[in-house]
């Protein structure tokens, strides 16, 4: 039956009437076509992260290290949510400091050393090079695991790098993005890992001692663990197939198991301590005078229980946290098949079925599985296992699967770009990446950081003129990165302030309600402060409520306003209005005193201006 498949394919791919040795060739070839195009693919993502893409995925992008660390390291105005709360934080600050906090002090070193300013985009793209970074190490230990599993190296490295999923989430410094490094690395320790036993057991049958290299590995795979598991506890998730894997090893010989329990569990309780006490020292739960009195004998079983009650213990406050459906309800509450039946394609499009059928197929021959099954089995299972587990919980995004594209990658790399792939799958997941890359990459929210950017340019460049007072409103926009605005917490700008209000879907009445109480504020503030020159109300919001904004705008006395316009942006909730595109894009076109090019240009306007944000400057006199 393998042998009439594979005749089929050949006959597909035309290439059944050539020799062995012209197989080969083009096989060669194709490898070689692969590794350029994987080239091509990794200047493209490295790209797109110095020319920055507009698109913004998700708030946690932002707040879950970026906001912190930037606020902490180069002392600016920012957003400190309840996640990172210093009475039961729920985040780990070990990661975000790894990741950001030395390139943050580099960067603070020079220019303080040289003299330049810190601008928003030095803010917007630090944090994304480091996850370019990070992305790359990926593509490198997919290649190393290729090489352990006699895999095509070239197309699966290529199917990674050509997903949207890599282009845009794995490029921004959210938490899964580190989640998909540190489960590809645990993957790539823990079949190196038994490999080497493997090899080991069969050269030297009579021994009963671990090698050292495996004991190393055995420490390096609790760390792994741990350290996944305090940057997102849902880690554990996707741990439990690998490890069991690796343990089910060690049953070859008993010995094994129990030297690789030990050696593992010195490497996990080694690390949760490090972790916890960084933790517990940032979140002000343990001084460094408690600390000091471990080293005084007398006191010491006192001050060793005093010091273990105040740990901090991020990883059981998140799974505390989200016990509770109260709190969970809060960010959302989901039917359970949302991961399977949306999530699950909407990240890896034709991959998600083909993956499927698959992993049916396997599982379908799991009586008779050869050593290549066995691998197989291991990627369904970390395909399915982690799906399953994560599906239990009611509140379900999809950027918790990102991890997925790994077995993804590995299980469907020959059917979706290899030799045995058909044209339809081909054209498919191209198509799909290509709408999910322009969609997460520059669509989606993509004029909420350009406007700040502007806004942070604007501000600084108006403190030169006396003392002006600035608030800026985002209206059914995701929440605004404060860091980006490049605001000192220690202002050296004269007496100007800086307001930002996230109004995020709320009703027109509250945002006139709220321009309300500013200019009542502004006003008692002005009989205070001399020389007061006027305060700025500016108004971010997505197109659909331009009308609804300019008639606002005509009940207030303003001074002098100004509207900029940032494209692309689109809302997904706040879509424009179709039918008045169709309708001014089509009167546009019947112009008959027109060039064709000048009606290009015309429609080009008008359907640019539906998909940007509009920010609206307006200019109060005191």
């Amino acid at each position: 039956m393998c042998k009439n498949l594979k005749q089929v394919v050949l006959n597909c791919l035309h290439l059944s009437h050539l020799r062995p040795e012209e197989l080969k060739v083009i096989v060669s070839t194709r490898t070689r076509v692969m590794d350029m195009l994987w080239f091509c693919l990794a200047a493209l993502r490295s790209a797109w992260v110095f020319y920055p893409q507009t698109g913004y995925i998700h708030p946690d992008e932002f707040f879950q290290g970026p906001e912190i660390v930037i606020g902490d390291i180069l002392d600016l105005h920012t957003l400190r949510t309840w996640e990172f709360d210093h009475v039961n934080p729920i985040r780990s600050i070990v990661f975000p400091y790894l990741l950001y906090g030395l390139p943050l002090t580099t960067l603070k070193v020079i220019c303080d050393a040289f003299g330049w300013t810190v601008d928003s985009y030095h803010l917007l793209v630090l944090p994304r090079f480091v996850a370019l970074l990070s992305s790359l190490m990926c593509d490198f230990l997919i290649s190393k695991i290729c090489v352990l599993c006699n895999m095509k190296r070239s197309f699966c490295v290529t199917m990674f790098a050509s997903s949207y999923v890599t282009l845009t989430f794995m490029t921004r410094a959210f938490s899964n993005s580190t989640e998909v490094v540190i489960f590809t690395l645990l993957l790539f320790v823990v079949l190196k890992n038994t490999q080497k036993l493997s090899m080991d057991i069969q050269q030297n049958t009579s021994s009963l001692h671990l090698p050292q290299e495996n004991y190393v590995d055995c420490v390096f795979v609790g760390m792994i663990v741990v350290a996944g598991t305090f940057n997102r506890p849902t880690f554990v998730a996707f741990a439990i197939v690998p490890c069991t894997y690796w343990l089910l090893h060690k049953f070859e010989r008993r010995v094994f198991l129990l030297f690789s329990a030990v050696c593992c569990s010195a490497g996990m309780l080694l690390l949760m301590a490090a972790f916890s006490l960084t933790d517990s020292i940032y979140y002000g739960t343990l001084s460094m005078d408690m600390l000091s009195k471990l080293t005084n004998t007398h006191d010491f079983p006192t001050s060793l229980q005093s010091v273990i009650g105040n740990l901090t213990w991020t990883p059981f406050n998140f799974v505390k946290y989200n016990m509770n459906k109260d709190n969970v309800a809060l960010h959302g509450l989901h039917p359970r098949f949302l991961h399977f039946v949306v999530n699950f394609p909407l990240l890896f499009g034709v991959a998600a079925p083909v993956s499927i059928l698959l992993s049916l197929q396997v599982i379908l021959q799991i009586k008779c599985l050869s050593k290549e099954l066995k691998l197989k089995l291991l990627f369904v299972l970390c395909l399915l296992v982690p799906m399953l587990l994560l599906s239990i919980f009611p509140h379900q995004e999809a950027r918790f699967l990102i991890p997925l594209i790994i077995p993804v990658v590995f299980l469907t790399h020959q059917f979706v770009i290899g030799n045995n792939c058909y044209k339809l799958p081909l054209a498919s997941w191209i198509i799909w990446n290509l709408l999910g890359a322009t969609l997460f990459g520059s669509l989606h929210q993509g004029g909420v950081t350009q406007s700040l950017s502007y806004l942070s340019h604007t501000i600084h460049r108006m403190e030169t003129k006396g003392n002006c007072s600035h608030h800026v409103i985002f209206f059914h926009t995701y929440m605004p990165p404060r860091h980006l605005l490049v605001v000192p917490k220690k202002k050296k700008m004269h007496s100007n302030e800086v307001s930002v209000y996230d109004l995020s879907g709320s009703s027109l009445e509250k945002l006139q309600a709220l321009i309300e109480h500013i200019k009542t504020a502004e006003d008692s503030k002005t009989k205070n402060v001399e020389h007061k020159n006027g305060f700025n109300i500016c108004i971010a919001c997505p197109s659909s409520f331009e009308a609804e904004i300019v008639e606002m705008v005509k009940l207030n006395s303003v001074y002098s306003k100004t509207i900029v316009k940032f494209y692309p942006h689109l809302s997904i909730e706040d879509l424009p209005d179709w039918n008045t595109i169709l309708y001014s894009s089509k009167r546009l076109w019947n112009e008959v005193d027109k060039t064709s090019f000048e009606k290009l240009f015309s429609v080009y306007s008008v359907i640019s201006d539906a998909f940007s944000l509009h920010l609206h400057c307006l200019r109060f006199s005191v």
